[in-house]
């Protein structure tokens, strides 16, 4: 299953608060009882418990890119790992595992948040751009690996696969939403960004977002998005029946 969990302290160094990194990646303990990583630069502090899948020797996180300019924690399962890495290797990367987590971490080496929309899986993804003094969120398409994130009255950021990691800091609001409450009450769900808690907000499925490590300045972009277009020509019976099977093969 796995969990990442961590935060960032705009303008300040997050090595003051090694302890809280660990108290929340240990909320999450039982999501991922095969290991813990944590990482530590600047004003961002990432954190992940592991559940071996893939690679499972040499798939250890954080997990970064060759001259430590990108640093990465990853929740999830990237299926098209396999063709991405050929492609990368072929570009000139080097890889140090066999992990689909390290293919994440190239492939936003070479392509930017534009590598969002080219991987087909599962996801909650925490990375750290040291040139760019940026903290990269991202979130699969259909929202499927959960991912929440909220900023303290101090205005540290701070992010987790579960809401417990966030409330191991003290100043954390544990205030209910009654509104949300409503909708849960009566719909079994909570609309997103919103959530239970008042000033917690879930990242959209398909969507990424970019916290400034300077100012904590904020922006949130989609990356993809579900079309409904017809296609111009139909498809013969025969046609149909091979891309239904390649379809169902392929998910």
């Amino acid at each position: 299953m796995c969990g990442v969990a961590g935060f960032l302290v705009p303008g300040r160094a997050a090595t003051d608060s090694r302890e809280l990194l660990t108290s929340m990646t240990d909320a999450i303990a039982h999501r991922g009882p095969d290991g813990s990583g944590h990482f530590i630069e600047g004003p961002v502090a990432l954190g992940m418990r592991r559940l071996a899948v893939i690679d499972l020797d040499t798939g250890g996180q954080p997990v970064a890119n060759e001259d430590g300019r990108f640093t990465l924690v990853f929740n999830g399962e990237i299926y098209n790992y396999r063709e991405l890495r050929e492609q990368l290797v072929a570009q000139g990367h080097t890889f140090r595992s066999a992990s689909d987590t390290e293919v994440i971490v190239h492939l936003y080496e070479e392509h930017g948040t534009g590598a969002f929309a080219k991987l087909d899986g599962m996801f909650a993804i925490a990375l750290w751009d040291r040139d760019q003094n940026e903290l990269v969120l991202a979130r699969d398409r259909f929202g499927k690996k959960p991912l929440f994130h909220s900023v303290t009255d101090d205005g540290m950021f701070m992010f987790g696969s579960e809401m417990k990691s966030l409330f191991t800091n003290t100043s954390m609001s544990r205030k209910v939403d009654t509104e949300q409450l409503a909708h849960f009450l009566v719909h079994d769900c909570v609309p997103s960004p919103r959530s239970l808690l008042c000033g917690v907000n879930k990242l959209d499925g398909g969507h990424f977002l970019v916290v400034d490590g300077t100012t904590g300045a904020q922006r949130i972009e989609r990356y993809w998005q579900l079309t409904y277009a017809k296609s111009a020509t139909q498809p013969s019976y025969a046609d149909a029946q091979v891309e239904l099977r390649e379809r169902l093969i392929q998910s």
